[in-house]
This record gives C-alpha cells, structure tokens and sequence, in this order.
C-alpha cells in the first residue's frame, strides 16, 4: 500500500489551476500530484467533501475511493437486471461500462476480471438480437474475439490478452466507422 501527504500554502489562482490540472488527470484515469502519476485503475469514484465555516476559518475537504472489483459488480451485475428486459441503448451502455474496465485493465498491465467478460458476453449476445442485417458478420466477429479473450485470460496469457484487445479495438473503429 501507498501512502504519501504533502501540505502546501497557495494562492487562490494556484489553487484553481491545481485543481484543474488535478480534475483533467482524473478525467484521463491519473491522480497527477507533485509530478507523480498514480492509476485510478476504475471509472466511477466514491466521493465525499465536507465544508465547515465559522467566524475565522473555512475547511474544505474532499476524498474519493474506489475498489475495482466492487464496482465491476455493484455497476454491472447481472443479478441486478435482467439483461433480457433492456432496451437496446440500455445494453450499448452496459456493453461500454464492461469494456472500458477490460480495456482498462489491460492497459495497466493486468488480466480482466473473467466475471466482467463473461458479463460482457452475456450482454452482447443479449444485443444480438438488435443487430441490423448489415454488420450482423462484423458483430459476430466481435463476439468471436470477446470469446478468445476470455480463452486468453483462462490461459493467464497476458500478451495474447493484450493483442486481441488490440484486434477488438480495430474492429469496433472499423464497425462503427462503416454503420454508425
């Protein structure tokens, strides 16, 4: 575990840009403080601030947590919802929610979770049934990868994990390239 404090005098314009510059690194997935950069390693944060005024003093606080795991399964569990009952646009969303934390994962360095890509084939094959006839192949191609990314994370085979997220990437920017 990591644990670094630091405590700094600014002015109110320096305060602002670091906030700032502090708010867009977190917008890209970083804590950047003091030139140290730190992965968030999620996509939906706990926070909680507190403000207290009194006659002399104004405190601000604010902190922000997040466990990975736990938000893989509050966010998209499928004990939740029935993914059979969704709307399309409700499944594109969770299908997005679900790859951007596989996606994430990989580019840190680590193999997804098995239970957030077998979430991500259960709704896919879900959306299935809402794919037009004319990028029903590459849909089905999509899915055949997702598949192999499964068999690769079985594996533990980090490398072929990382390449056929890669081929997964291409192949959505292909898709929705053509139909979208």
């Amino acid at each position: 575990m990591l644990k670094k404090k630091d405590y700094q005098n600014m002015e109110l314009e320096e305060l602002g840009s670091f906030l700032e510059q502090l708010g867009l690194a977190i917008k890209e997935g970083f804590l950047n403080l003091n030139d140290e950069k730190w992965p968030l390693r999620t996509d939906t944060l706990k926070v909680k601030w507190e403000i207290k005024i009194d006659k002399e003093d104004t405190k601000f606080k604010l902190s922000f947590s997040a466990k990975k795991e736990d938000l893989a399964k509050k966010k998209y569990s499928e004990s939740d919802k029935s993914s059979s009952s969704l709307k399309p646009k409700q499944l594109k969303k969770q299908m997005g929610g679900l790859w951007k934390v596989i996606v994430r994962d990989v580019k840190y360095q680590q193999l997804p979770s098995l239970q957030d890509i077998n979430a991500l084939l259960a709704v896919m094959e879900q959306y299935s049934r809402f794919a037009e006839d004319t990028w029903q192949t590459a849909w089905r191609a999509c899915l055949e990868k997702v598949m192999l990314l499964k068999q690769a994370v079985n594996e533990q085979d980090l490398l072929s994990v990382k390449e056929i997220t890669e081929e997964i990437i291409r192949l959505e920017k292909s898709c929705h390239k053509r139909y979208k």
